[in-house]
């Protein structure tokens, strides 16, 4: 049983896993979107058939329907295939660095400047709309508005792309306060760390629920934006960060052994 902060209330150990994961705002897990968590959080993020079956049975999803999903993403170029195994590629891995960096800690002191990204084509299909505010929301940039994106340079600058002029330059401290407060929901956010904070420390041993819930911290660490201290308090998201790590480290340490086991009975 987890408990829960803030407006997360407990429901207890018969809550099935649908029911679990539509009360922490995530979607209901596909063969698809199992394969690429779990591939996004492993290290290296490559995984054999086997293994990926067998997690995928956690949450009652058969062989067969694991299988066609995996040829329709080594057909789609999600991921690739060799030697019994399927590894990550093309953006997924640009994902990952992402999840990567909002697992960590800020690198970099803020020195008053900001980045500000400005896309060349106004004129998109809807995909590569969706695309671009996804590339955005992962560099943890800001929308100022649809083709504009701003955030403090105390991280990185979004990737470089053929359709992105990036620029650096200070701003006076009242105009970047008020850019925060255009730019981020902070009281939302901040909100939701702290519920978060309760789901990290799951006391459970079901393994679905326990990779739901460090999927939804992750999720929200991969965009949470790492905002200087001097225009934010992420004391909540920093803690976050803090428990989510360990957390991580035991579920991959059991989740291990369980495909170990699952392996040898096979």
């Amino acid at each position: 049983m987890l408990h829960f902060a803030s407006n997360v209330s407990n429901h207890g150990n018969n809550e099935t896993i649908e029911e679990y994961t539509e009360r922490l705002g995530m979607r209901r897990f596909t063969a698809r979107s199992l394969v690429l968590s779990v591939l996004l959080g492993s290290d290296p993020p490559r995984l054999p058939v086997g293994a990926l079956i067998d997690f995928c049975s956690l949450f009652d999803i058969a062989d067969g329907t694991v299988r066609t999903a995996l040829s329709r993403m080594v057909a789609s170029g999600e991921i690739d295939s060799a030697d019994g195994a399927y590894v990550l590629t093309g953006d997924l891995l640009q994902r990952r660095r992402q999840q990567d960096v909002g697992r960590g800690a800020t690198p970099y002191e803020w020195d008053g400047s900001w980045w500000t990204a400005v896309a060349l084509a106004d004129a998109r299909d809807i995909t590569e709309r969706r695309q671009f505010r996804s590339a955005m929301e992962g560099a943890k940039m800001g929308e100022l508005r649809p083709t504009a994106w701003m955030r403090p340079s105390n991280i990185g600058p979004p990737p470089a792309r053929r359709d992105l002029i990036v620029s650096r330059g200070d701003l006076p401290p009242a105009v970047s306060n008020s850019l925060v407060d255009r730019l981020w929901r902070l009281e939302a956010l901040d909100r939701r760390a702290g519920e978060l904070l309760a789901v990290v420390q799951p006391d459970s041993d079901d393994l679905a629920k326990r990779f739901i819930a460090l999927a939804t911290c992750l999720r929200y660490l991969r965009t949470e934006p790492q905002l200087p201290r001097a225009l934010a308090d992420n004391r909540r998201a920093d803690e976050l960060r803090e428990r989510y790590t360990p957390e991580e480290v035991r579920f991959q340490g059991d989740l291990r052994t369980f495909l170990r086991v699952s392996t040898d009975a096979r």
